[in-house]
């Protein structure tokens, strides 16, 4: 193999394994999330307030543009899905509702999950921009 290739090569695989790294970073809050849910679901408050201060905290850890925008929409849209799901078609049901059939919680840890999702998005999006250099 020609050094001029071989150089690249390590390159693009320096590059890949940064991209991991970050993915997987921004993955540990989301990992964060799922074990707050299963451990506290009994406790609707509690549970709540752990998933408010978990936004707060990555949102403080590192801010992305639009993650604001990211966190409204996962709002409305958990709201609309999960509203659907009970009180219209029924396909499913929860045994502590707070509103419209589901637990106060569950429409925040939409939000929190679309704003994590939306920034691992970007960071394999950039990565893939880095790694071809070809335009988007």
């Amino acid at each position: 193999m020609h050094q001029l290739q071989r150089t690249f090569l390590e390159g693009q695989l320096a590059k890949m394994s940064n991209t991991f790294a970050r993915v997987f970073l921004e993955t540990m809050p989301l990992l964060v999330g799922v074990g707050l849910t299963y451990l506290f679901w009994r406790d609707k408050i509690l549970l709540t307030l752990l998933y408010l201060l978990a936004i707060a905290t990555v949102l403080k850890v590192k801010y992305y543009p639009g993650d604001f925008l990211a966190l409204a929409y996962g709002l409305v849209l958990g709201l609309f899905v999960e509203v659907v799901g009970t009180t219209f078609a029924g396909y499913q049901k929860f045994a502590n509702p707070d509103m419209l059939g589901i637990p106060i919680w569950l429409p925040i840890s939409w939000a929190y999950g679309l704003m994590l999702m939306k920034r691992i998005g970007i960071i394999i999006y950039e990565s893939r921009k880095k790694l071809c250099d070809c335009p988007a």
